[in-house]
């Protein structure tokens, strides 16, 4: 998601037809889903990474999430799912069919990158005491 530009995504109302959200450079586009419908979650993935390239981050539901199966998963790269709290049911009464994220660049700037460091450092020691 950062890498693509942005930090967090709130959705709020819902699309009148088949809709993803395509997010590349900070920007986010809403496109029309309806090629996608009714395909599972995996082909929605594919599909959407055949446009716009196997480095794309898709979040998809499939057939049961557009029908809002109260218990359905939100799926991601293939075998990982979301599960918990109903969340693909949430996507299908927003007729949102997949979110998409287009990595712009592998750095993410960091406000304070002093205080990271030393972060980092403490957690190195911490975790060096708890293995010996």
């Amino acid at each position: 998601m950062r890498w693509a530009g942005v930090d967090t995504v709130v959705i709020t109302g819902r699309a009148d037809k088949p809709t993803y959200i395509l997010i590349q450079e900070g920007r986010m586009e809403f496109r029309d889903a309806s090629h996608l419908r009714g395909r599972d979650a995996i082909e929605t993935e594919m599909e959407l990474k055949k446009e716009y390239g196997r480095s794309a981050a898709v979040l998809a539901i499939g057939p049961a999430g557009e029908n809002l199966v109260r218990f359905v998963s939100i799926n991601h790269e293939y075998w990982r799912q979301f599960g918990r709290t109903g969340g693909g049911a949430v996507m299908g009464s927003k007729r949102l069919k997949a979110i998409v994220f287009v990595a712009g660049r592998r750095e993410v700037e960091v406000t304070k990158p002093d205080a990271l460091e030393r972060w980092g450092i403490s957690c190195l020691r911490l975790w060096r005491r708890l293995l010996r």
